[in-house]
């Protein structure tokens, strides 16, 4: 007989709804009905969405900037004029900000019973700052910052689902699946319809 061994989550797969179905089924039955009052209002969420979205931003602007500096060192890419490397590691660390700052709304809102997308949050806070980096000599230095974080919780807040909980479970869902047996192996997706 073969085993299953997931290759990737179906939280990958499904990322809007995994987490939100996976409180919904460690809630059990008896505990389904949350009251108004019991949920997280919306205000504290886009709190919450604004400064993890700002740690997480700080920790992918690090790590970008160590990439680009990386790949100048390595390829020589960018080398040029009396800094070296400058601009590639800036470049790193601007794609990581944006990049992390989205990933950190999207975190803070499912954490507090948000269910937005994640790729919602990515694209808003990428808009947003395309539509600053035009402002930047009229208004000042700071407007691709604002903007791209008023644009990464606007597009997390504006995805989130209204879906009714027994709508939710029932999904359908895939998942790519590995299976082993003396034979060989098969690789192959299993999925809830």
């Amino acid at each position: 007989m073969s085993s299953l061994v997931l290759l990737l989550s179906g939280e990958v797969f499904a990322a809007g709804d995994a987490p939100r179905l996976a409180r919904l089924e460690a809630r059990g039955d008896g505990e389904e009905d949350l009251t108004a009052e019991a949920r997280t209002s919306r205000g504290v969420r886009i709190l919450a969405e604004v400064g993890m979205g700002g740690l997480v931003a700080l920790g992918g602007g690090f790590v970008g900037g160590a990439v680009g500096l990386g790949l100048c060192e390595t390829t020589g890419l960018g080398r040029r004029g009396h800094l070296p490397c400058l601009g590639t590691a800036l470049l790193g660390a601007g794609a990581g900000v944006a990049g992390g700052y989205g990933l950190g709304v999207w975190i803070a809102g499912e954490r507090l019973d948000g269910d937005g997308r994640l790729w919602a949050a990515l694209l808003g806070t990428g808009l947003g700052v395309g539509l600053g980096l035009p402002l930047i000599e009229r208004v000042g230095g700071a407007s691709p910052l604002v903007l791209g974080a008023v644009g990464g919780v606007l597009g997390y807040e504006l995805s989130q689902d209204e879906v009714p909980e027994a709508v939710a479970l029932t999904r359908p869902r895939l998942v790519p699946v590995l299976s082993f047996s003396r034979d060989g192996g098969l690789v192959g997706l299993s999925g809830r319809f």
